[in-house]
């Protein structure tokens, strides 16, 4: 029996045996599906059917490429056939896919895996089918240039665990409620796309989900979800770089098991720091940063003990440091900077014997405690992990010797930043021969806006370290000449920045730093004379030494050795560049700033050479004549900023077939420009060509491009003449719009309404007709517009003043048209209305007495905000920074002046109309006005005493009305008036007494003949006072007289005896009083010696005489240059 039961189970093992053998042939002859191979025949013919391409060399239909399975990038399942995996990335050497994504992959419905990141598909959307590959488990589609909105028919995906759809930038719309759906889902990557509105809150019911990632979406906004606080498995949370408001739900301190945490760039998030986040014990990463946190720090963040990266800076957090971030043993990156901490900083962060980043850059107000005992003031020195330390602003400078002294302790500290402290050479004096522990590591020093004046911080710099790579002295106020065994010695220096300072002399000889790779010396004093075999170094990158005073002659041979430069910028100096015609360049520079500098009269030929810049300023060179054909050629896709203004140069511009990048600023101002302007200029984002001849715009403005990012376009002072083009309409991006000082007629085309953010207007000096403001009402972000001296007419519009009206305008300047009508009550609400002026139109009726609403011309200079914006725009790209503050020609004190829209000027002038009535009571309530213009007008009645009341007046003008009563007594208290004018009235009484108003002459009061004394010659009833009274003053007199010769006498007598009595009597105090005229008389003497003898060399002409030298300034209009 025994034998028969073993000899089955020989039989069974030998059967199980060839089962398996049977079963792994079978599935080595499993081959692909032949309706799916037909599929990715086409997929591969729909996307590129290039064979030599490395991606498609095993695909094909020969007899040796028949089974699909064996195709690169195609899987299939083993025992059925069906392809389950699909891995057709663009990486290296493969080329990507391009067009769309071919609907043939809804034949393979048992696939599970599909990755076709880094390919192509730009323009094309998500495809909808791919919600019927039911057994997808796996979607990779990053990075492949798709738009539109993600289907919501995803959310049927009821397998998928890995969704990355990040990186497509023009990926956008809402998040679909539907992928909450997903509930198996373990991996979301939706970061670096457009997505907009906020995140639903269905996703919080991904319940298996460990990776998040919705960071870069900026329009991605709202609240961040409470229901995220299921997502229990949850590891990495990145939300990131979007526009989150309100607070962080408390409820994310249920991500027990998360150990990454980034939600900086949130602007809009706010409120307190959740302390909850201490529970998250596993957090090895905690990034929020650039928010708008407040309150304090929680202490529960001491909890975090495997923290390794902790960063809250550019919030608003106050309080202390908790003493509890010391327990965080495993901390290496610690960043507080930007915010409003204070208190003593505790000493406790010692025990982060890991750090290796400390920063600390303007945390606000801290200290170190000084008062127990050393371990608690010399904590820092503890941090011997250290290698960055950023200290800004936060340093008490009576205490900087021991900041320095903890400092030199640390052994391998490699960047060291203190900036904008106000350490000042008594800091470092006070410790000549402090040693660094880490002069070997140190290879960056970093003191930038602090107070060193003297050379001492070159010497002290040499004593710390001799191997410094990096070193960083701008805006102190070093003064003198650079020694010259500085450079000489720090011969290891590749970056050296000593801008903004008061440098004086000539450039240091830098040939003994042969690393030197960027030199910043601008804007200092530098005076001297460039030797004329003057070397920089060959290692040279970067090299600027503008807006200083240097001289000389620069030729080919000085530098002939930079072959590195990428950056070179000359600016401002009374430097002469002469390089022969035929000069070849041995760099190819990215950067030419050669402004002010002698380069003219010819065009630099020498630029034909340069093929890859993307900045070229050669403003005010005095080149003259034409640009020749060569340059344009120059000009590529990559420029972003050109700048040939305030020349002499002429001719026409060609048009080319050419577009810039999103941010190219050109400005050929102040020239003689004539001629049409090329629409090629249309894609740059500013554009300034005033101050020439241009006289045709048609063909810039109404040309096809295919893309108009014109942001700031000036075609102020040209010879532009006709009626203006409609075609406005596709420059929706534009700002500000200066068409001043022009021969522009007709009435303004429609389409200029359509410019929805249009901020600056400026119209002046033109012959516009029409009725402007109607044509305007749907420029609601409209700040500054000025439309003066044009033949505008018609009424002022109802809807001005409506919630899709004008609402934002600042200043309004009508000035000198044909404006009629009565002035419209809609105006009151333009609260925000900072300057108003309606003179020499045709306006009736009465000044409305709700005018008081213009709230901003009632806040007084104490409450006016500075950060109010009135159509000025900051512009800046690489080393081109320069502001556009538009400037308004202004009627202030009976004179046009020009002002710059970002000076404080608030003011009202509604002058030469026909305006009747009253002057209304209310316009008291402007308390912040400066100037007020109601002059030739037709007003009566008397002049309201609460204009006495607008105490910042500056210009108050009344004349030429019918006002009638007295000067109001409160005028008194107008103590800034310099300019008053009351005349051609029907005023009288007594003009009221202050410093003031007694100040001006006559004509300020005449032609009111009712009106008498100071400053007028005619004088009041009972001025002149009768003869019994001055006879009464003189006996006052005598009697005040008797007394005060009485009171004299009694005081000499008592004042003689007083002093000298105890000088008689006493011996030692007539000692000592005759020591004293004795000292005194020695001392007069010397004095006077002295004061005859410069007497006597002043008038033999031995005296030192200061010579000043103005500077001659450009001949362009201020303005036109930039920089």
């Amino acid at each position: 029996m025994g034998i028969m039961w073993m000899g089955f189970l020989k039989l069974l093992v030998l059967a199980m045996i060839v089962f398996e053998v049977w079963r792994a042939m079978g599935a080595d002859e499993v081959q692909c599906i032949e309706k799916e191979r037909e599929a990715l025949l086409r997929f591969k013919a729909a996307h590129g059917n290039d064979s030599s391409l490395v991606r498609w060399s095993s695909w094909g239909s020969k007899q040796h490429k028949t089974d699909c399975c064996e195709w690169e990038g195609v899987f299939c399942n083993n025992q059925t056939g069906h392809v389950i995996k699909l891995h057709l990335p663009a990486d290296f050497p493969s080329f990507p896919l391009k067009g769309e994504i071919d609907a043939s992959l809804v034949e393979l419905q048992y696939l599970m895996y599909l990755n076709l990141s880094f390919n192509n598909f730009e323009d094309s959307s998500i495809p909808e089918f791919l919600a019927s590959l039911t057994h997808l488990r796996y979607l990779d589609l990053h990075y492949c240039g798709l738009s539109g909105a993600i289907p919501h028919q995803l959310g049927n995906l009821s397998q998928l665990r890995y969704l990355d759809l990040s990186g497509n930038y023009h990926l956008g719309g809402a998040i679909p409620r539907q992928l909450g759906n997903l509930v198996h889902l373990q991996h979301v990557d939706l970061s670096g796309n457009n997505f907009t509105g906020s995140i639903p809150h269905q996703l919080g019911n991904l319940s298996q989900l460990r990776y998040l990632d919705l960071s870069g979406n900026y329009y991605l906004g709202g609240a961040i979800p409470r229901q995220l606080g299921n997502l229990v498995h949850l590891q990495h949370v990145n939300l990131s770089g979007n526009n989150f408001t309100g607070s962080i739900p408390h409820q994310l301190g249920n991500f027990s098991q998360l150990r990454y945490l980034d939600l900086s760039g949130n602007y809009y998030l706010g409120g307190a720091i959740p302390r909850q986040l201490g529970n998250l014990v596993r957090l090895q990463h905690v990034d929020l940063s650039s928010n708008n946190f407040t309150g304090s720090i929680p202490h529960q963040l001491g909890n975090l003990s495997q923290l390794q990266y902790l960063d809250l800076s550019y919030n608003s957090l106050s309080g202390v440091i908790p003493y509890q971030l010391g327990n965080l043993s495993h901390l290496k990156y610690l960043d507080l900077s930007h915010n409003t901490l204070s208190g003593v900083i505790p000493y406790q962060l010692g025990n982060l014997s890991n750090l290796q980043n400390l920063l600390l850059r303007f945390a606000g107000t801290l200290q170190i405690d000084r008062e127990n005992g050393a371990a608690r003031h010399e904590w820092l020195s503890s941090l011997t992990s250290l290698t960055l330390l950023e200290l800004g602003n936060v340093i008490d400078p009576e205490y900087c010797h021991k900041w320095l002294q903890m400092i030199a302790k640390l052994p391998n500290l490699k960047e060291l930043t203190i900036v904008y402290n106000d350490f000042s050479d008594e800091c470092i004096l006070s410790l000549p021969s402090l040693k660094f522990n880490s002069t070997s590591s140190l290879s960056k020093l970093d003191f930038t806006g602090n107070n060193f004046k003297s050379s001492a911080v070159f010497h002290w710099i040499l004593n710390i370290s001799t191997n410094l790579l990096d070193l960083s002295l701008p805006s102190n106020h070093l003064k003198g000449p650079i020694p010259y065994e500085f450079a000489s010695t720090l011969n290891s220096l590749e970056n050296l920045d000593l801008s903004r300072n008061e440098i004086t002399g000539t450039l240091v000889n830098l040939s003994t730093c042969p690393s030197l790779k960027n030199l910043d010396i601008s804007r200092n004093s530098l005076n001297g004379t460039i030797p004329k075999d003057y070397q920089f170094p060959s290692s040279l990158v970067s090299l600027d030494i503008s807006f200083n005073s240097l001289k000389g002659i620069l030729t080919n041979s000085n530098l002939a050795n930079l072959h590195n430069m990428k950056l070179l910028d000359l600016s401002d100096n009374s430097l002469t560049l002469r390089f022969s015609h035929d000069w070849v360049p041995p760099f190819q520079l990215q950067a030419i700033h050669v402004r002010s500098c002698k380069l003219g009269p010819d065009f630099p030929k020498w630029l034909q050479t340069q093929n890859n810049f993307t900045e070229l300023d050669i403003s005010n060179n005095g080149i003259s004549g034409t640009i020749p054909e060569w340059f344009w050629g120059l000009l590529t896709p990559q420029l972003r900023y050109l700048n040939v203004s305030c020349n002499n140069i002429s001719g026409t511009l060609p048009n080319l077939a050419i577009e810039f990048g999103e941010l190219t600023i050109i400005s050929l101002a102040s020239n003689h420009f004539e001629g049409s302007l090329p629409k090629f200029l249309q894609n740059a984002m500013a554009l300034f060509v005033s101050n020439n001849s241009f006289s045709k715009l048609h063909t810039f403005l109404c040309a096809n491009m295919s893309s108009k990012t014109l942001e700031i376009l000036d075609l102020s002072d040209n010879q532009l003449y006709g009626q203006l083009s409609n075609c406005w309409s596709p420059f929706k991006s534009l700002k500000f719009l200066d068409l001043s000082n022009n021969n522009f007629s007709g009435e303004l085309p429609i389409s200029v309404g359509s410019l929805q953010h249009l901020e600056v207007l400026i119209l002046r000096n033109n012959g516009f007709t029409g009725e402007l403001l109607i044509n305007l009402s749907n420029c609601s972000n409209l700040v500054v517009l000025d439309a003066a001296e044009n033949k505008f007419s018609g009424y002022i519009p109802s809807q001005i003043g409506n919630n899709d009206g004008l609402q934002n305008l600042r200043i309004l300047i009508l000035r000198n048209n044909n404006i009629s009508g009565s002035l419209s009550t809609h105006l009151c609400y333009l609260s925000t209305l900072q300057f108003l002026d309606l003179s020499l139109n045709i306006l009736f009726g009465q000044i409305p007495k709700c005018f008081k609403k213009f709230t901003q011309m009632a806040l007084d200079s104490a409450h006016y905000s500075d950060g109010v914006s009135l159509g000025g725009f900051s512009l800046s790209y690489g080393k081109v920074y320069f502001d556009i503050d538009p400037i308004a020609m202004l009627m202030w004190k009976h004179q046009e002046r020009i002002f710059k829209h970002s000076t404080l000027v608030r003011g009202f002038d509604l002058s030469s109309n026909k305006l009747s009535g009253k002057i209304p009571r209310e316009l008291g309530m402007l308390d912040g006005l400066i100037s007020l213009n109601l002059s030739r007008n037709q007003l009566d009645g008397e002049i309201p005493s609460e204009i006495g009341r607008l105490t910042s007046l500056e210009s108050l003008d009344l004349s030429k009305n019918h006002l009638s009563g007295s000067i109001p007594s409160s005028f008194a208290q107008l103590n800034y008036l310099a300019v008053l004018d009351l005349s051609s009235n029907n005023l009288s009484g007594k003009i009221p007494t202050s410093t003031q108003l007694q100040s001006f002459d006559n004509s300020s009061y005449e032609e009111n003949l009712g009106l008498c004394g100071e400053p007028l010659e005619t004088k009041c009833p009972g001025e002149e006072e009768p003869q019994e009274s001055v006879k009464l003053q003189e006996n006052t007199d005598s009697i005040l007289s008797k007394e005060f010769y009485c009171s004299m006498g009694f005081g000499f007598v008592v004042g003689f005896w007083g002093i000298f009595g105890p000088i008689l009597f006493n011996r030692s105090w007539r000692h000592a009083y005759f020591k004293f005229l004795n000292n005194l008389t020695d001392s007069i003497y010397v004095m006077v010696v002295m004061k005859v003898t410069k007497c006597n060399r002043w008038l033999r002409g031995e005296t030192t005489v200061n010579i000043f030298k103005l500077k001659s300034g450009a001949t362009c209009r201020a303005g036109d240059m930039m920089g």
